[in-house]
């Protein structure tokens, strides 16, 4: 499985997503999670998405486009522009030219898998090491949502502190809203209030049998509301097939910057 988390940018601080930590080549699947299986089964169903081998899309961001290929069963990514290349190898994170060319604000680590993870809720919430409780119903803007709160097993992926709080729509079963904590790189006390982020999905779109995000907004969260708007990111030409890309297409190049993980 393959997690990172939100670093606390003045792009996150704007509520962008967070990636998630290496995982191990063919990690064991795990049964899919009661609370979750009617939400999943909105999208398209766990076993398709488990059928999936590759997975990519060119991500918009404000006026920027890259194009992200993923090994959706070791997690792999490789994400090109004509700025930067970026790659998690199965062990290592790297970039060419330099860490500098991505010009994001977050470290190369961090923006190898942020995007990708917000894509693939909500089946990335039933990775193994995820931790789900039923919060009954919550209502946003005058609508009443059901609620599923998900955390991480000690030693899950960079941040096993950080939390999410998914609101799926009661009568299309759909992801609506997702709140999140930002804990990568930073120490979590016990008694520290969570922080939440908000992202918020206003199109989808159906490939391959999976209904997939088309476009998303990031917003602040103000107590139990929506704040202001903050960034957008859109999802173009995705693709899914059911091989996986082979190993060679991740490795790293000769002259790439390894970016080591929060600890080092």
């Amino acid at each position: 499985m393959m997690r990172f988390v939100l670093l606390l940018t003045l792009v996150l601080a704007a509520c962008e997503p967070r990636p998630e930590a290496p995982p191990p080549d063919a990690a064991p699947e795990a049964a899919v999670p009661a609370v979750l299986a009617p939400y999943l089964e909105a999208h398209g169903g766990l076993d398709a998405w488990r059928g999936y081998g590759t997975l990519e899309y060119d991500l918009q961001r404000g006026d920027w486009t890259d194009h992200q290929l993923i090994d959706l069963h070791s997690r792999r990514v490789l994400i090109t522009s004509e700025a930067y290349t970026i790659g998690f190898d199965g062990q290592d994170v790297w970039i060419t030219p330099d860490r500098e060319a991505l010009n994001y604000g977050a470290p190369p680590r961090f923006y190898s898998g942020t995007y990708f993870y917000f894509f693939a809720l909500p089946f990335v919430l039933a990775d193994p090491g995820t931790r789900h409780e039923a919060l009954g119903q919550r209502t946003l803007d005058g609508k009443a949502y059901d609620v599923v709160r998900v955390t991480y097993a000690p030693g899950v992926g960079d941040s096993p502190d950080d939390e999410y709080v998914a609101y799926f729509d009661p009568e299309t079963k759909r992801l609506h809203l997702v709140l999140y904590t930002v804990t990568y790189g930073r120490e979590v006390e016990p008694d520290d209030p969570p922080r939440y982020g908000a992202l918020v999905y206003d199109g989808w779109q159906e490939v391959a049998g999976l209904v997939v995000p088309q476009h998303a907004t990031y917003y602040r969260w103000e107590g139990d509301r929506l704040g202001e708007p903050r960034a957008e990111v859109a999802f173009h030409n995705v693709r899914f097939e059911a091989p996986a890309p082979p190993p060679e297409r991740f490795a790293r190049p000769e002259g790439a910057v390894v970016d080591a993980s929060p600890e080092g």
